[in-house]
């Protein structure tokens, strides 16, 4: 029987706690040095401006995708003032 196996259970807790603790770090290290990496390499790149131009596009085609599919359709501004005005023209003056 090894020494944290048969000691106090309140001390192989936060043994344990501390380890998943330094793991976590350990494995958030690991990734923040992978897109460090990722950028060092995009930042070298010479197409940089047709990436980011691209991405913008695609972008602005998702945004127009989703608000096209859930936000209610506006009335053209033109039209809402020929309605306005109709209505008013419609009203019989008050005698």
């Amino acid at each position: 029987m090894s020494r944290t196996e048969g000691g106090n259970p309140h001390r192989r807790r936060s043994r344990d706690v501390a380890r998943l603790a330094v793991g976590l770090a350990d494995f958030g290290l690991e990734q923040a040095e992978g897109l460090l990496r990722r950028a060092r390499g995009a930042m070298n790149r010479s197409d940089y401006a047709d990436l980011a131009a691209d991405a913008h596009g695609d972008l602005v085609a998702r945004g127009e995708v989703v608000l096209a599919r859930f936000a209610p359709s506006a009335e053209a501004h033109m039209e809402a003032l020929a309605g306005i005005a109709k209505q008013t023209r419609d009203i019989p003056d008050a005698p």
